[in-house]
């Protein structure tokens, strides 16, 4: 009898080594290796911005500065780690008056090169490049020969330098709230520089 009860569990143990050996592997198999995702090194972007803005003409340590204007600017760009590029088409939303005269700009179209320092939701970057920009000069002036009025609305080209700061911060991993400040170099026109401080919303792809 007791070798039968030692016979018989020799056979069980047997059958159930195979087995055993089966849901080890079944186990193994099921197990799934996750690679950790890499961060994605470059985005394309959009942004939309309004402005506030003014034209500022400094004279020694004397500074006139203009009434605020407003505008309106639309950018998309790419950016790779710490550098990027963009387009910038900004449109004109006000004119200033002074001096019987208006002043105002139509619409600008502007190429940066960026360095950015980024952060985990936050980056701040420099900018700077080279913008061609349409002002519209308006009013009436005294007419020597008629001794009157003369009124004259004339559309002008200013290009020249262009430079900035700013920063974005995200409120996920592709929206954001971008805030910028930028001087526009339009001496070439009016004697005077074209400043304007911006905010608006930001979409990376």
């Amino acid at each position: 009898m007791k070798n039968l009860l030692i016979a018989s569990a020799a056979v069980c143990s047997f059958i159930s080594a195979p087995m055993y050996a089966f849901a080890q592997d079944d186990v193994i198999m099921d197990e799934e290796v996750v690679t950790p995702k890499k961060p994605k090194e470059w985005h394309v972007y959009a942004d939309a911005n309004v402005a506030t803005a003014q034209f500022s003409d400094s004279d020694g340590r004397t500074t006139v500065v203009s009434d605020s204007t407003f505008a309106a600017y639309f950018r998309a760009g790419v950016k790779y780690k710490y550098f990027g590029a963009e387009v910038e088409l900004g449109q004109g939303l006000s004119e200033i008056e002074e001096d019987g005269l208006s002043l105002g700009v139509a619409s600008q179209t502007s190429v940066f090169g960026i360095l950015r320092k980024p952060g985990e939701n936050f980056d701040v970057f420099i900018r700077a490049g080279y913008h061609s920009s349409k002002v519209e000069v308006g009013g009436q002036v005294f007419n020597p020969n008629t001794g009157g009025q003369l009124a004259f609305n004339e559309e002008l080209t200013s290009d020249g330098f262009v430079a900035g700061v700013g920063g974005t911060y995200y409120f996920t991993d592709n929206v954001g709230l971008r805030a910028d400040i930028t001087g526009y170099n339009t001496r070439d026109l009016v004697e005077a520089g074209y400043v304007a401080a911006s905010i608006g919303g930001t979409v990376k792809f």
